[in-house]
């Protein structure tokens, strides 16, 4: 390359800052950011006075060191609005300092990038210095702590949950959370009081791209026949083969805090079945009961009640839309089945308060007062999964759109039944 080098003399202990003009550059950032510090994981720390026969261990030090002083200057800049955005791959602008408590949210990766703001272990005696919000799961009982620190400190409380559309696999198998939940005001589940889903469907009106967009996405569901968890297999079980369109009946497992905020309790469960049985004579009832409680780990409401009654129990793992493949007409209390029936297009009965209740979309046995506004199902699927869940890549950490999260999930499931031989 016609190069040649060039010595120089130099004192003892000077740094050499040499501009290579890009020759062994990185590549250009997709969004502006600022570099936390330089790489040093294979040397020692440039600035480190003392020589250390352990570098490694010398550069993590000296990384948790200026961490904690870069803290220091971003909690000054907080009260200004101002966030200095170290991690490169979002931009905080107005300065949210979240605060979580490690039994809830510890375990949650890319929790910064989900809620576009620097995170914070706190503990019951933390400060809450810097801190502008304190984030746990929802309703929980996991996230009493973060909810009796957030109104002892009066700081505003974020509802975590996962989202409509989570993963390949169960979450309490290790399966990689692709969306989540951040609510302001409430929590989707939580019919008592309005939650930002709730607000989002009685204030929005959709334009044509929105209503272009919604109809697309619903699509895609069908296409790829996802629901909010893909781990079932997607076919009917032998013997389950029915002549004439049965009625399914969805159970839920006992202490479902959904059941509760839902305005139901574990009554009107034997109430849906009773109705499903009156109002559909001479039709086979399905009813759906729960893996694990068919396996002794959980208690539902339904299973033993169903036999009496001479209904035909689905105790079988499978996929919701093979199981609403069979069926035209759904009875639900809150289950989100209910909301994946009204994607397949069956008639849903609601003895709860869900998310998707009180549009006029499903038939109500409870009625909110504060939803007596008729909307579509565009316009509902529109604010639950287009703007009410946040979606990420979770091998990337890189935030991404509702689509891009579908063809994800789907290609994930294409070849997980690929090699289990589907």
């Amino acid at each position: 390359m016609g190069l040649r080098p060039t010595a120089l003399h130099v004192p003892e202990n000077t740094l050499l800052i040499g501009n290579v003009h890009g020759f062994h550059r990185r590549g250009k950032a997709t969004e502006p950011s600022r570099r936390m510090t330089i790489w040093m994981q294979a040397r020692d720390n440039p600035f480190n006075p003392l020589f250390s026969p352990f570098p490694r261990a010398t550069a993590r030090l000296f990384e948790a060191v200026w961490k904690r002083e870069l803290e220091k200057q971003d909690n000054k800049k907080i009260p200004a609005g101002a966030q200095r955005n170290h991690s490169g791959g979002f931009d905080r602008g107005v300065g949210m300092r979240v605060g979580y408590f490690l039994n809830g949210l510890g375990q949650t990766r890319w929790l910064d990038v989900f809620l576009e703001a620097e995170t914070h272990r706190v503990s019951a005696f933390s400060p809450v210095s810097g801190l502008t919000h304190v984030a746990g799961w929802g309703l929980k009982p996991a996230a009493k702590k973060a909810r009796r620190f957030a109104a002892a400190k009066g700081l505003p409380y974020l509802s975590l949950e996962d989202g409509f559309l989570r993963s390949l696999g169960l979450g309490v198998t290790g399966s990689p959370l692709h969306s989540l939940i951040v609510d302001h005001s409430g929590i989707y589940y939580d019919a008592t009081r309005p939650s930002d889903l709730e607000t989002r469907i009685v204030e929005q009106s959709l334009n044509a791209d929105q209503q272009s967009r919604a109809r697309a996405g619903m699509a895609l569901l069908q296409r790829y026949r996802l629901s909010k968890y893909n781990h079932a297999p997607d076919f009917i079980p032998a013997g389950l083969e029915l002549p004439a369109s049965p009625v399914l009946v969805v159970d839920q497992t006992a202490g479902d805090a959904s059941i509760h905020y839902g305005l139901a309790s574990p009554e009107v469960f034997a109430s849906m079945l009773d109705a499903a049985i009156a109002e559909n004579p001479g039709a086979e009832i399905l009813v759906k009961v729960h893996p694990d409680v068919v396996a002794g780990k959980k208690q539902g409401h339904l299973l033993e009640l169903a036999q009496r009654r001479s209904c035909r129990p689905v105790t079988e793992d499978i996929s919701p839309w093979a199981l609403l493949d069979l069926v035209d007409q759904v009875y639900v209390v809150t289950s989100q089945l209910g909301f994946e029936a009204l994607l397949a297009g069956k008639q849903v009965h609601c003895f709860g308060v869900p998310f998707y209740a009180g549009w006029g979309l499903t038939n109500d046995r409870i009625q909110s007062e504060r939803r007596g506004v008729s909307r579509s199902l565009d316009a509902v699927f529109h604010a639950a999964y287009l703007d009410y869940c946040r979606y990420i890549n979770p091998y990337t950490g890189q935030r991404c759109r509702f689509e891009q999260t579908v063809a994800l999930i789907a290609d994930e499931k294409r070849v997980r039944d690929r090699y289990a031989g589907r």
